[in-house]
């Protein structure tokens, strides 16, 4: 049996709770952010005192959402914490993080912050700040500018298109809730670049991931048993953040079934699960132990597996059974959700709709583009062509063989 580490007093869960609200790790509970006005400082950080003279302001947002300004505030100062508040808070885990990296790598560009501030994330979180006070200050215009500049600054440091568009979109994003709070009345005009559809949506093929299964199920040991379990989930469309996330108590064998908080989802939904992927659930729990807590741990602490350290556990079993072939099509977590797709529109003869419910896409032209690629509508047509040259080439050749 494995120990599960954490299950403390309810007193002591909630203490952590309120401790973990006010940190500035995953939530957005300590945004502090200060302007140097009218010209930013190149390294800022939260002032603390400031004569009454000087023209600089500092916002501290704490978990009560309490406000101390030191020197008169400017109009667009409150406007900016509102913003602040409102679009983190809507966000949390894997894309919480995200988007305020996002926003303090803008801050580095705009010479707001430190390039070292957006790799912690209570620094990220200051930084962040700064970047959303200096765009709705400048107004439409310098916002324009700017991010125009550093989308070609993007471009020209090497960065991947959709990497720059991830970028701009988290930008948009928070410049959209400003407007609907009413601090601005304009967008912003810096469009993305055009991208083509990921060449690789399908993911390693049916043979390495039943190779792989089988490589599971005949070796022995507890961690072999939970990896299987692991496996069997993510080819079941499952995500990795999903799986992290989950306790032992959102699964329910009497209705076979998990609840799943899917991704930028505010409620739970329950995904039935088949009886193999149930029966390795069952085999897994014979080892873990039915105590309350994370549904998969790791085996030498009893902490939750991470997202990254079920990516690791994929990556290491798929080059255990394929060694430097691996590098080929790599096994990865989201590769494996890839193949569930594709393999199931093959299955279904191209049902999209249950495709989509399976793997709880919202929409379901994304679905459509696994279908595209499977069919090769695309190959189809060339074929076609192929063939209609080749017959003209050869009645060419024929009528001059005539000739002769």
């Amino acid at each position: 049996m494995v120990t599960i580490r954490g299950h403390t007093s309810r007193r002591r869960r909630k203490r952590r709770a309120r401790h973990a609200f006010a940190s500035t790790g995953d939530m957005m509970a300590d945004v502090a952010f200060a302007v140097q006005h009218p010209a930013p400082a190149p390294v800022p950080g939260p002032v603390k005192e400031a004569p009454q003279e000087a023209k600089s302001v500092a916002i501290e947002v704490v978990p009560a959402f309490a406000a101390e300004i030191v020197a008169p505030e400017p109009p667009w100062a409150a406007g900016a914490r509102r913003v602040m508040q409102s679009f983190l808070l809507r966000f949390d885990g894997t894309t919480l993080r995200g988007y305020r990296s996002d926003l303090a790598i803008l801050a580095v560009h705009l010479g707001l912050a430190d390039p070292a501030s957006e790799r912690a994330p209570d620094q990220a979180a200051i930084a962040a700040g700064h970047a959303v006070v200096e765009l709705l200050r400048g107004g439409r215009g310098s916002a324009n500018e700017r991010v125009a500049a550093w989308k070609a600054d993007m471009k020209r440091a090497g960065l991947k298109e959709r990497t720059v568009n991830r970028r701009l979109a988290t930008v948009r994003s928070m410049l959209r809730v400003a407007r609907q709070l009413e601090v601005i009345d304009w967008t912003l005009d810096v469009p993305g670049f055009r991208v083509e559809i990921a060449s690789d949506r399908e993911g390693p093929t049916e043979e390495w991931i039943a190779r792989i299964v089988v490589a599971l199920d005949e070796e022995e040991g507890p961690e072999a048993v939970r990896d299987r379990a692991v496996f069997r989930l993510l080819r079941c469309g499952l995500r990795r953040g999903e799986l992290s996330s989950r306790d032992l108590e959102h699964v329910r064998f009497d209705r076979s079934t998990i609840t799943i908080r899917g991704k930028q989802r505010t409620q739970d939904e329950n995904v039935t699960l088949p009886a193999a992927e149930l029966e390795a659930l069952r085999a897994w729990l014979e080892i873990r132990g039915r105590e309350p807590g994370a549904l998969f741990v790791r085996l030498h602490s009893g902490k939750r597996m991470t997202g990254h350290d079920i990516w690791k556990m994929t990556r290491a079993r798929g080059k255990q059974v394929f060694g430097d072939e691996e590098k080929l099509a790599p096994v990865r977590p989201h590769g494996l959700r890839h193949n569930a797709a594709a393999r199931g529109l093959d299955l279904t003869g191209g049902n999209t709709a249950g495709v989509a419910s399976m793997l709880r896409h919202r929409d379901i032209r994304v679905v459509q583009t696994y279908d595209d690629r499977r069919q090769d509508r695309g190959g189809a047509v060339a074929e076609l062509l192929s063939d209609d040259l080749n017959k003209q080439v050869a009645a060419i050749k024929a009528e001059k063989a005539k000739t002769k």
